[in-house]
């Protein structure tokens, strides 16, 4: 697994890597949540105005858990292994 960096908010919770931008113009990062009753991150995708595609604008925020998090990470993990590698 690749390092990723870990910085923080101006209120001290830690963002995981930079964004990564996606083929239709969403940006897409991860941030730990502030909620004191559980682990749990947000995964924030937004898409500005003007960028191409065909979806509209907007910006959606996820709440995970620990196991939610695991559960689409091993559906990305299941794909990623499913695509044949580049000769």
């Amino acid at each position: 697994m690749p390092d990723i960096e870990v910085t923080a908010t101006p209120r001290g919770f830690a963002v995981f890597g930079d964004e990564v931008v996606t083929d239709y113009g969403h940006k897409v990062r991860i941030q730990q949540s502030s909620s004191a009753m559980k682990d749990a991150c947000w995964m924030f995708i937004d898409k500005e105005e003007g960028v191409p595609g065909e979806l509209p604008a907007c910006d959606v925020a996820v709440h995970m858990t620990v196991d939610q998090a695991t559960a689409i990470r091993d559906r990305l993990t299941a794909w990623i292994e499913s695509v044949p590698a580049p000769e």
